[in-house]
This record gives C-alpha cells, structure tokens and sequence, in this order.
C-alpha cells in the first residue's frame, strides 16, 4: 500500500498526539509509564508551530493518519559553504499499523523535505552543500538500529542511554 506523506497542520494536532501516543504505548512494559504518553496536545500544537520543523503524517487512501514523524532543521550559511542538518525523531506507527512500511515511508519523507529545504536555500548558488539527516532516539532499542542501517543510515558518535 501506499501512504500520501504530507505536513500536518494545526488542525490536525490532536490525531498527531493520539497516534504518537498509541504509538509509544509498546514500550510502557519495560519502560517508565511517562515514556508513552509521549506528547500532549499543547506540546504538539507548539511543534507544529515552531519555525523550521514540521510533524509528517502518513495516510492512507481512505484518509486515515497510519503514523507520523517530527522533523526540524538548522541551515548554517558562511562564505563558501551552506550547512544544512535535519534531525527526526518520533517515528510514530502504532502497532496495529506496524510493518506495512509506514515508518519507511516516513523517514523518506523526512530525506525529500530536507532535500526540498536544501534545493530552495541553495537557488543555484554557488556554494558547497553539506546535507545531512540525523535521528534523535528516547531509548535504546537495539532492535531499531538494524532496520535504520536498512534504510542507509550509519552510527556516529557516542550512544548514550537516556535512563541510568
């Protein structure tokens, strides 16, 4: 199936928030109950309202939001370069929806924006272009490392837990 990847909108925040939630709930067996409970329907209107980041929502032909990811960026512009970093998180399928290639779906959507943010500030400029895409993670499953690997991702730097 094909899901229509598109930017959420503020009218939109409450089925954003529940199907985070639902999507995070999964982990609340080994994992402390606020962890699930993700975001509340203030934080996400205040996402979906910040400069330089959006939420994504995956949907289906029947117009059903399937999952979402949040994405914000930063360009950082000098001489001769033009720096511009993505960073996701909040991969968001709940499982009901798990395996029919959401969060793939998703995560190219997150590489298309930025490569959309990335040819617009550029406009043919002469300038060297750095792009990259960095994910941010609450926890360590270590089962999700594999399928980000799937997706052409590597790990750099330190892997920290969050929790001691």
């Amino acid at each position: 199936m094909k899901y229509l990847i598109e930017e959420g909108t503020i009218q939109q925040a409450q089925e954003i928030r529940d199907i985070t939630n639902e999507a995070f709930i999964a982990d609340t067996f080994f994992k402390k109950p606020e962890y699930h409970m993700r975001f509340d329907f203030e934080t996400v209107q205040t996402m979906i309202n910040t400069q330089d980041s959006v939420f994504l929502i995956a949907k289906t032909n029947e117009n059903e939001i399937v999952g979402s990811i949040y994405l914000n960026w930063d360009i950082i512009e000098t001489d001769d370069s033009i720096q511009i970093t993505g960073k996701f998180s909040a991969v968001s399928v709940p499982p009901r929806c798990e395996k029919k290639g959401i969060g793939k779906a998703l995560v190219k959507g997150a590489e298309s924006k930025v490569l959309s943010i990335a040819n617009s500030v550029t406009n043919n400029s002469p300038k060297k272009l750095e792009i990259s895409l960095q994910m941010g993670v609450i926890n360590l499953r270590k089962d999700l490392f594999p399928w980000y690997e799937n997706q052409g991702f590597i790990t750099i730097g330190e892997i920290r837990p969050n929790d001691p």
